[in-house]
Formats: C-alpha cells, sequence, structure tokens
C-alpha cells in the first residue's frame, strides 16, 4: 500500500516538473521572440526607408516649431504704435507754430512721418508701415518685418514638404486598398491635403510678393500708394507718373529703375542677416 502511495506520489511529482520545465520553455522562447522582434523593429527604424522616414518627420517638426516662434514673436512685439495725442488742439496749433509739417493724422491728431500710415484696422498710426496683415491681426511694419518674412518662408518650406509627403501617402494607401477604403481609414489625410494645396499657393504668392518687394525696396504701402497715384493721373491726362519711394534716396526710384541681381540678393540679405531693409540705415539705395 505504502509501495502504492509512493508511485502515486513520484508520478505526480514528475508531472509537475514536465509542467514546470514547460512553463520555463514558453517563458524563455516568448523572451526570446521579444528580443528578435525588438532588433527587427530597430532595423527597420534604422534601415535607409525608416531612416527616412524619421528624417522627415523630424525636419518638419523642427519647422514647425521654427514657424510657430516665428508667429509668437510676431504676436509679442511691438506693432510700431505711434502714440496719440492727449491735448489734440494744443498740439495741432504747436506743430504748426513750430514744425514744417507735409502729413498729419486728424484721427491721432500726430504728424506723420514719410513711412508713417494710419491703419484703417487697428485705428492707429504705425510709424514704419508695410501692411495690415489679417493672420496675425497685426501691422507688419519696418522692425518687425523680418519676424513676417521668415514666418512665411517657414511656412512655405513646412508647405513643400508636407504636401508630398500626404500625397505619397495617400497614394501608396490608393494603391493598395482602392480609393473608398482609403477615404474611410485616412479621411483626415485626403481632407487636409484638401486644405493644405491652396494653402501652399497662398504661402508662395505671399512669400514671393515680400522677397520681390524687398529686393526693390519698397513696401506693400508704397505700391499701392504709387497706384492710386497713377491712376489719379491717367484720368487728368497728365504725363506718366513718376514717384519716387519715400523709404529710398533721390537718387533711386524703385517703379523705372531696375535693380541688379546682385543689389537685389544683397537687399533680401541686409533685411533676414542683418536686419537692415535695403539702403535705409545709410541713407543711401546702392
Amino acid at each position: 500500500m505504502s509501495g502504492g502511495r509512493f508511485r502515486v506520489q513520484s508520478v505526480a511529482d514528475g508531472s509537475g516538473g514536465a509542467a514546470s520545465g514547460s512553463v520555463g520553455t514558453l517563458e524563455a522562447a516568448s523572451e526570446s521572440n521579444l528580443t528578435v522582434n525588438k532588433k527587427e523593429n530597430e532595423s527597420k527604424i534604422f534601415d535607409s526607408e525608416g531612416l527616412l522616414h524619421w528624417s522627415l518627420l523630424m525636419t518638419m517638426c523642427s519647422i514647425w516649431v521654427i514657424s510657430a516662434s516665428f508667429y509668437w514673436l510676431l504676436i509679442l512685439t511691438d506693432p510700431g504704435v505711434m502714440p496719440r495725442s492727449k491735448t489734440p488742439l494744443n498740439d495741432f496749433v504747436e506743430h504748426l507754430e513750430t514744425k514744417k509739417i507735409e502729413r498729419y493724422c486728424f484721427t491721432c491728431w500726430i504728424p506723420k512721418t514719410s513711412n508713417s500710415h494710419h491703419c484703417s484696422q487697428c485705428d492707429k498710426c504705425v510709424d514704419g508701415f508695410d501692411h495690415h496683415c489679417p493672420w496675425i491681426h497685426k501691422c507688419v511694419y519696418r522692425k518687425n518685418l523680418r519676424f513676417f518674412v521668415l514666418f512665411c518662408l517657414t511656412n512655405l518650406i513646412f508647405d513643400v514638404i508636407y504636401v508630398p509627403v500626404l500625397i505619397n501617402m495617400i497614394a501608396v494607401s490608393w494603391n493598395t486598398v482602392g480609393f473608398s477604403q482609403t477615404l474611410s481609414d485616412h479621411g483626415i489625410m485626403v481632407l487636409s491635403l484638401f486644405f493644405s494645396i491652396p494653402h501652399v499657393i497662398g504661402a508662395g504668392a505671399i512669400t514671393y510678393t515680400q522677397f520681390s518687394q524687398i529686393s526693390r525696396h519698397i513696401t506693400t504701402i508704397e505700391i499701392i500708394r504709387n497706384s492710386r497715384a497713377q491712376q489719379d493721373s491717367d484720368k487728368l491726362g497728365k504725363k506718366k507718373f513718376r514717384s519716387t519711394s519715400p523709404t529710398s534716396a533721390s537718387i533711386y526710384n524703385p517703379w523705372e529703375d531696375s535693380p541688379s541681381i546682385k543689389t537685389r540678393v544683397r537687399n533680401v540679405c541686409n533685411l533676414l542677416v542683418f536686419d537692415r531693409f535695403g539702403g535705409d540705415e545709410d541713407g543711401v539705395q546702392p
């Protein structure tokens, strides 16, 4: 009887040992599979295709952060507002008696400089005015012009990278599962592409316009003034209107004199690198 119990106990112990051995084998196999999968994933990340994807992602994120930084610099910096007069009539009389006034703002009751303009959107006079930007809801003027141009440029660079990547991803999915399934699975990407195409066109147009004006050393408000003066002269039947930009020296007329490529590049570099608008600080347009 005792011998039977001993045999049963031995069989039970053997079964428990086999089960423990099986569990241990399964755990070892699982750990081995995890290690293999981890190595495979790492190899996918760091192979040529995975490295390209990560490089694009990091580049786009970096450009987005830089663009957002320029945006907040525009939002938080002083828009160049000229303070209104607190005693309008007294100041007006004093200005008439003591100063030679060519242009005067009767809304702010202050003399205007050659570069200032009363913004109808902000209802304030802005020194070095270029234009009012509805996207930042502030005026772009001489002191924040560089931030605005860099904001437009980084936006354009981001779009130029983002749109082709988006098109490629949608095209791969379309070829694999068809248009209907792509629209169902990646509807947000398709919608993003729909809005991104006009955005990249607009960003390109604004960036090109700004670089063109900077290279010629003129501002948006000067173009508007010159266009209005030209129309008035045409209506009166006068000769072709000739205007010299207020921000340019008298020896240079941006409406008639076409600057050389070297001058255009120098004007752009002066603004982006040294925060100088053409030859404005020197008083001479090269």
